[in-house]
């Protein structure tokens, strides 16, 4: 798997980035798919990093969860093109101007999650 760290694209594994995240002040949890795999879903989102090693040990092959909404203070623009997103995003833009520099993601899907504090 890659990684962003810094200005860099580096290899990790899923338990380093998850531990990479959690350093930086996100709320993890482990996935299967977009399920989560923990007792309470996001709710037990975490930055504890001896709880996120325990998790990975159980599942090494989870994928990782950032927990967004009111508990974590982030918020995420989910861009699905198979659901109009692209035009949507279009008129958001040319109604309020350029999104802000911000952490994005390419989806599965062809969209994107832009990512906000």
């Amino acid at each position: 798997m890659t990684f962003v760290e810094g200005s860099g694209i580096v290899n990790c594994s899923l338990l380093k980035a998850a531990l990479v995240y959690a350093r930086r002040g996100r709320l993890v949890i482990p996935l299967h798919g977009k399920i989560p795999v923990t007792a309470h879903g996001y709710k037990d989102g975490t930055t504890d990093p001896d709880q996120i090693r325990e998790w990975w040990r159980d599942r090494p092959d989870a994928w990782i969860g950032i927990v967004i909404g009111e508990q974590s203070g982030i918020c995420v623009l989910d861009v699905d093109p198979r659901s109009g997103g692209n035009d949507s995003l279009e008129r958001l833009i040319r109604a309020h101007g350029p999104l802000p520099e911000t952490p994005s993601v390419s989806t599965a899907g062809g969209g994107a999650h832009y990512y906000f504090a």
